[in-house]
């Protein structure tokens, strides 16, 4: 154990997250973003939120390493009508791009970029048998792809075997609600591939379908959660994480589930005290990486957003970022994280993401409080903090002094140190972990 002695009173340090410098930029979209997709570790796709930007028919490409913003027009043949789908990047780097028409009851256009979205050619359109309002597309590899949605009549899966030219119609049921705890008739939304043969699409009710023959056969099976403002749970997301565990949300902020055997249970996670913080109503978005963190955003009240971290499965989370707007997506690859505002065509991104280190919410002492003479406080940094220091206040911001400084702190550590410098009142202490702020207040009375 760390024992140091100072003349100054140091607060209770509770757990923080280490943040490397955050960034904004307008994307020059034009409208707000519904989702992000990264093309490769500099470049991202920026699509509108819910409506394409019909007069041009157009989505927006972000270039990281030159800073870069450009439109980029997809198809004329794109209706007047069209909203936006799905986007897709190939193992190959193909991209493929679908549209709905008729306000998402109708028929979906696919298009598809070979040189990086510069140029688009169509691809196929969902008619006839294969009529279908595409809500997601997702390719295995070059050829094997699903598209799932719904038409006026029913919900489909759509399968092709030849990178999207041609497709067949592997699910159709008129009433998949048959054995879901009420609701509408289903509607499918999102699609996970956890093995070559094995499929997971989630929808509408909690309902999920599972194949294990690579689209040939389908079971039903449910994620049973109660309504959330009269409306059943809507399946929006499903990510891999790992070989066994899955990660399901749904369209509200406190409707994330995990399963650790493949998706066949499935349990609620539960945000602990940041689920009261969240906007009634509001929608989340997940992403996940290879550690196997899970990355959460979602609005909070105050016409705030959070973006919080879990590092042990949803157990427990911490605030890492908060920023006045709507968060509606974040995405994660390598380095470089990225988050996009449904009010605004902003994004905010961090370059340095990996430099992001969550200390272990730990329990720490303080004793006494208020303080007037001499004070103990104990605690755990369960990361090593290469650049740690504490510093005093005033109310006013007024940089006092320093009372700390370490240049390496991990594990346990025990500070004594007596606050009769100061007189009584109230003072704001600043702890600094490897450029985290954290501040609290002290009192000193006499």
């Amino acid at each position: 154990m760390k024992k140091i002695t100072l003349l100054i009173l140091v607060i209770l340090f509770y757990s923080y997250t280490s943040i490397a410098q955050w960034e904004m930029v307008s994307a020059g979209t034009g409208h707000g973003i519904n989702q992000v997709v990264f093309f490769d570790e500099n470049t991202v796709f920026l699509v509108g939120n819910g409506i394409l930007n019909t007069a041009e028919k157009t989505i927006t490409k972000y270039d990281f390493s030159l800073q870069k913003s450009s439109t980029i027009q997809i198809s004329d043949e794109i209706p007047s009508t069209a909203q936006y789908s799905s986007i897709d990047i190939l193992p190959n780097k193909d991209i493929i791009f679908g549209s709905r028409t008729g306000g998402g009851t109708s028929e979906s256009q696919l298009f598809i970029s070979k040189d990086k979205g510069e140029t688009w050619n169509f691809l196929t359109k969902f008619s006839d048998e294969t009529s279908l309002a595409a809500n997601n597309l997702k390719f295995f590899d070059e050829e094997l792809g699903f598209a799932v949605g719904l038409t006026q009549t029913t919900a489909k899966i759509l399968k092709t075997q030849d990178g999207g030219k041609n497709w067949e119609v592997v699910y159709d049921d008129n009433d998949t609600k048959s054995k879901a705890p009420g609701g509408d008739k289903g509607n499918l939304g999102s699609i996970v591939f956890i093995d070559k043969e094995t499929i997971l699409v989630g929808g509408s009710n909690g309902l999920l379908l599972r194949s294990e023959d690579c689209g040939k056969n389908w079971s039903e099976e449910y994620i049973i959660d109660e309504p959330f403002q009269n409306m059943n749970l809507y399946i929006n997301e499903i990510l891999k994480m790992s070989d066994n565990t899955l990660i399901a949300r749904g369209v509200f902020a406190n409707q994330l589930y995990i399963s650790k055997d493949k998706g066949k249970n499935w349990e609620k996670i539960n945000f602990g005290e940041y689920s009261s913080k969240f906007l009634y109503g509001g929608v989340g978005a997940i992403s996940t990486t290879q550690d196997n963190y899970i990355y959460f955003t979602t609005q909070a009240v105050g016409n705030t957003s959070f973006l919080l971290c879990s590092k042990d499965f949803g157990k427990t989370w911490d605030k890492i970022y908060e920023d006045s707007g709507l968060f509606i997506d974040v995405e994660i690859n390598n380095n470089l994280a990225v988050i996009g505002y449904f009010d605004s065509d902003e994004i905010i991104f961090n370059r340095n993401f990996k430099s992001i280190k969550l200390f272990t919410k730990i329990q720490t002492s303080l004793y006494p409080t208020p303080a007037n003479s001499v004070c103990t406080i104990s605690g755990f940094l369960e990361t090593l903090a290469k650049n740690f220091s504490i510093s005093i206040y005033d109310i006013a911001g007024n940089k006092l002094f320093d009372i700390y400084n370490d240049k390496n702190l991990e594990g346990e550590f025990s500070v004594s140190f007596n606050t009769k410098q100061l007189v009584s009142g109230s003072y704001n202490v600043i702890i600094n972990a490897d450029g985290a702020k954290k501040v609290e207040k002290l009192i000193i009375e006499r």
